[in-house]
């Protein structure tokens, strides 16, 4: 299998470019420091996404990767076809799976909801967190398993959210959870970078050097 870097040095040769503007497709990203800068494909219209845009494409990321994990380990796995279904995102062998994506409150260690989603998340069978690349995880994608539903332990607390306003928060340790999968160096590494726009990237970026 050719290594992730490889592909996407690949997919740039492939690609026209320019210095950026509509219809360029060139963007100069360091996004492994230790391994220094590299290209990689991106349109201009991807990068200058709204909020909305860039939580959903997020979300998707995060869904699909899941899946893909899933199917690898010989699941059957379904995707949910409604954007707004309130049980899950998926199924697994017929369990229901909530798919977060985010970064963690770092200064807590802890994922992080607001009080409207406890309920899907604690009843859902299977809860999956996936952690966008940062610093703090050394610029992986990283999977995270909860504990079966009955075992869940919400904290709670109060941040303040990009707009400054404090905002009600639940979070759960990572501690509690289980990595069961990490990915360095994918085009989707990249592209939950560029479109992580949570609230927690601003109290991260307040609290958390």
């Amino acid at each position: 299998m050719t290594e992730p870097i490889q592909e996407t040095k690949e997919l740039y040769d492939k690609t026209h470019y320019g210095s950026g503007g509509p219809g360029h497709t060139l963007m100069l990203c360091k996004l492994f420091p230790h391994r220094g800068f590299f290209y990689i494909h991106m349109t201009y219209e991807d990068f200058i996404m709204n909020d909305k845009v860039k939580m959903k494409k997020t979300g998707d990321i995060g869904e699909n990767l899941v899946a893909k994990i899933y199917r690898k380990r010989g699941h059957q796995v379904t995707l949910s076809e409604n954007y707004y279904d309130s049980v899950k995102d998926m199924l697994i062998d017929g369990q229901t799976c909530e798919v977060k994506t985010q970064k963690p409150y770092y200064l807590r260690k802890e994922f992080t909801i607001k009080p409207n989603q406890v309920s899907k998340c604690t009843n859902a069978d299977i809860l999956i967190w996936v952690e966008s690349p940062s610093k703090h995880n050394n610029y992986r994608i990283d999977v995270y398993e909860a504990p079966k539903k009955d075992k869940r332990r919400w904290s709670k607390y109060v941040a303040k959210d990009k707009y400054g306003n404090p905002q009600e928060m639940r979070g759960m340790s990572v501690d509690a959870c289980k990595l069961i999968y990490s990915e360095e160096g994918s085009i989707d590494a990249f592209r939950l970078m560029n479109n992580t726009v949570s609230d927690m990237s601003v109290v991260n970026k307040l609290n958390v050097n």
